[in-house]
């Protein structure tokens, strides 16, 4: 970014989201940034590029999240299996941490930042997915299972299923 005030070359390797690109531009534009906005500003960084910033969270579908901090990327799927990548070393994460011990601790905190309860807007990458095509094995029992949750959906109309 470019502005004024803002240093020239400056770089930040501070994680951020799409979802911070809204609250970023009130806050440099002056206004004050509400605090229902689910994204958070970037302009302390931009002021200090080392200025600590909270992890970026990202997720496709419900129960599979990626959590992004400065070193580190978590990823927790639907169906539990885990992934940690150490940006310090392997930046093209092509090393999984994720069963190693030592790691369990970073794995842990990085988990503790995923909602506990999913956008409900995620709710419409589960029905998009029911009628994507087949592209690997194991993938029709999962769609079976998604078009059972959006049957449940549409008669419930609750998520979690309870009445």
């Amino acid at each position: 970014m470019s502005g004024p005030g803002i240093e020239a070359g400056a770089i930040c390797l501070q994680p951020a989201s799409l979802i911070d690109v809204y609250p970023s531009l009130v806050d440099l534009a002056g206004f004050e940034v509400p605090g229902w906005l689910d994204g958070k500003t970037v302009k302390p960084q931009l002021d200090d590029p080392d200025h600590p910033r909270s992890p970026a969270v990202s997720s496709y579908g419900s129960g599979n999240t990626s959590v992004r901090s400065e070193r580190w990327r978590y990823i927790r799927y639907e169906d539990g299996s885990e992934e940690l990548y150490d940006h310090h070393h392997d930046p093209d994460e092509w090393t999984n941490l994720s069963e190693e011990k030592e790691f369990e601790t970073v794995k842990r905190q990085l988990a503790e930042v995923i909602p506990l309860k999913q956008h409900s807007g995620l709710m419409v990458q589960d029905w998009f997915d029911i009628f994507q095509p087949d592209t690997e094995a194991g993938t029709t029992s999962r769609k079976k299972r998604r078009l059972k949750k959006a049957k449940d959906l549409s008669v419930s109309g609750r998520r979690d299923g309870n009445e």
